[in-house]
């Protein structure tokens, strides 16, 4: 097979039969010269043996039909001879593909047919008594159509599968047989109110449900096109019409409006017509006595609903919420008068920013003016009265007294009066500051007691403030002492120690705000440092391959530490990253390390170089045996010459 199940192949190989079969109708007594095109035929030809092959996949009966009807074409044998036939029709070659394509067309699988079988076997024995007998006619039509497919064995494969989408939506037909139960109640109950006297509903509502249950026997229900009545006497309605019905019936119903209970209405109503008024204000007595008259149509109107009489309880409720009692003012009368004697007769009394205040406050509320107005209105409620109360009392409680600086000025006097030469500038401005703030408080139109009591408590601690002036006397000896010291004859890096602290001790010297704990602290590290000075080393003398000297001994650090090793010969010596130097080779050379600090210590190394033994003991009897000059010049090398003129060497660079 070329690819595929011949099933699955089937549409592709249907289009080429359409084309054939096209041209054989189009041009029924053509002959074409040329061989015919047995692509399809081929195609087809390998799908039929494929499906032979496959049998087992294949429904029984299916198969045998598919095998009889092969057989009634000639078999393969017919199909392979029109192949191998150079002189075949193309005609004859397309109906024999034709015949091939329908006879893979009408095979079903076995998996399909038992599916199909499965479906239809529940399907067919499904109990039916819960549903309408109309709805059961028509399943069994759809059931028995299906049964027809599952006994056709030329059926196909698409045709049989497509059963399982008719029976898996075959309970679809299927309606359910309606409980009446509470249909029949429905009716009942309108069947009685449409024969009673509607005493007990408003007349318009009772009117619309007459009408309504007229309309049962002659009105059809949108959703299932059959009257009320008509539903109610079927017994064989299904559960779609007794719900459509039972919802006519209920809305039918549902138009009916009980008359309200007005009793209590009435009652309260009665109350509200004789009630005294004339504790109130005119005007919310009046605006009461307007609203009664609405609360009286809905009490004498048959038409009213439960919700207007509701509505009118609740005006009626209203209308006592709406009166409003005639004010007490005389808190009102009390405050305003405070208010007009601290405006105008008492602002002196008071710090300017509080009196700048009070009179915004005043100015805003409207002024004794503003009050009068309310004081005197008959109308102004109580409400109105306490808001205009607490304005006023608002405003008055923006003022604050001025202070009593008496004590603050005493205070201050006293402290002005201190002499400050004795103390360093620094403090001396940090008091002067403060004394100049009291004096700030004290001058202050808008200074409060609170504030004053504070600045008071604040130059309390002000003499705390004074640092006295340090003495420098030991500071000053330590660096006569440091003075006296000769850099040339010690290392760089103890003698700068000094000469940076002695640098910083000038300006030290200079600063008048010094503590005197800070000059102690220097005078004692430029003594340390003077302690610590370390001779200058003219040079380390380490011997070539076998000896190892740690430069940090020869540098003084304090508190710094090690930042680079420069060589500056690398061939002559090496130094690893602890300051081990070792000699590689006989010459001079040095080590500079640089400190984090940015100071230097630069240490000279002479390294001298192994000499053999044969060679020493020649250089020690050379002055006593003259006469082994002999034995000398056999040992005499290039390597002997070279280390006497290396001694040389180091003894002109020793001099120097």
């Amino acid at each position: 097979m070329k690819g595929g199940n011949p099933v699955n192949r089937f549409g592709k190989l249907f289009l080429a039969f359409l084309a054939a079969v096209s041209l054989t109708v189009l041009f029924p007594f053509a002959r074409v010269a040329a061989d015919a095109d047995k692509t399809a035929l081929q195609e087809a030809r390998d799908d039929v043996a494929a499906a032979i092959a496959a049998e087992p996949t294949y429904w029984v009966d299916s198969f045998a039909a598919f095998e009889t009807d092969l057989a009634a074409l000639g078999g393969l044998a017919a199909v392979d001879a029109m192949l191998a036939d150079a002189g075949a029709l193309q005609a004859d070659v397309d109906t024999m593909t034709s015949a091939l394509l329908v006879l893979l067309a009408n095979l079903v699988t076995r998996t399909t047919y038992d599916d199909v079988t499965d479906a239809y076997i529940v399907a067919n024995n499904r109990d039916l008594d819960a549903y309408t007998e109309r709805s059961q006619i028509l399943y069994d039509a759809i059931v028995d159509a299906v049964k027809i497919v599952l006994f056709d064995e030329r059926a196909g494969e698409a045709a049989m599968f497509a059963q399982l989408d008719v029976l898996a939506h075959v309970g679809d037909v299927l309606e359910l047989l309606a409980d009446k139960t509470a249909l029949t109640e429905a009716i009942v109950e309108a069947t009685s109110l449409d024969a009673s006297d509607g005493t007990a509903y408003t007349p318009s509502s009772f009117a619309l449900f007459r009408a309504a249950f007229a309309a049962f026997a002659t009105d059809l229900l949108p959703a299932v096109a059959r009257t009320v009545n008509d539903i109610v006497a079927d017994a064989d309605a299904s559960v779609a019409e007794a719900d459509a019905a039972l919802a006519a019936i209920e809305s039918a119903l549902s138009l009916l409006v009980p008359r309200p209970d007005k009793t209590e209405l009435a009652t309260a109503y009665a109350a509200a017509v004789l009630a005294d008024l004339s504790g109130y204000t005119p005007t919310s007595a009046a605006v009461f006595a307007a609203g009664l008259s609405a609360i009286g149509d809905v009490v004498d109107d048959l038409e009213a609903l439960q919700a207007d009489v509701d509505e009118a309880a609740a005006a009626l409720a209203n209308l006592y919420g709406a009166l409003v009692l005639r004010a007490d003012k005389t808190e009102l009368e009390r405050a305003n008068n405070a208010a007009i004697v601290a405006y105008y007769e008492e602002r002196d009394f008071y710090t300017t920013s509080s009196f700048a205040a009070f009179r915004a406050a005043v100015l805003a509320y409207g002024t004794y003016l503003e009050v009068n107005l309310l004081i005197a209105d008959p109308d102004a409620s109580q409400a109105d009265t306490d808001a205009m109360l607490a304005a006023v009392d608002g405003a008055l409680a923006l003022l604050v007294f001025r202070a009593d600086v008496d004590l603050l000025v005493v205070a201050c006097e006293t402290l002005s009066a201190v002499d400050r030469d004795p103390y360093t500038p620094a403090s001396v401005a940090l008091y002067d500051a403060a004394l100049a703030a009291a004096w700030v408080v004290v001058a202050d139109d808008d200074t409060d007691q609170t504030e004053a009591d504070a600045a008071l408590a604040a130059l309390q601690t002000i003499s705390s403030l004074l640092v006295e002036k340090a003495d420098k006397s030991g500071l000053i000896a330590a660096c006569d002492e440091g003075a006296a010291v000769r850099a040339s004859i010690y290392s760089n890096s103890s003698f700068q120690i000094l000469a940076r602290l002695l640098s910083a001790a000038e300006t030290m010297i200079a600063d008048e705000d010094a503590s005197q704990t800070a000059v102690d602290e220097l005078a004692a590290a430029i003594t340390a440092a003077i302690d610590g000075l370390s001779i200058r080393n003219s040079v380390v003398v380490i011997r070539e391959g076998t000896e190892t000297v740690d430069v940090d001994d020869y540098v003084t650090f304090g508190a710094s530490a090690v930042a680079q090793y420069v060589v500056s010969d690398p061939e002559i010596l090496a130094i690893d990253a602890d300051g081990n130097v070792t000699g590689l080779t006989y010459g001079t050379a040095s080590v500079t390390v640089l400190l984090v600090n940015g100071i230097t210590e630069e240490i000279a190394f002479v390294v001298k170089a192994k000499i053999k033994t044969a060679t020493m003991i020649y250089a020690l009897v050379i002055p006593c045996l003259a006469a082994g000059g002999a034995f000398a010049m056999i040992l005499w090398n290039e390597k002997t010459s070279a280390f006497f003129k290396k001694i040389r060497i180091f003894r002109k660079t020793a001099k120097h």
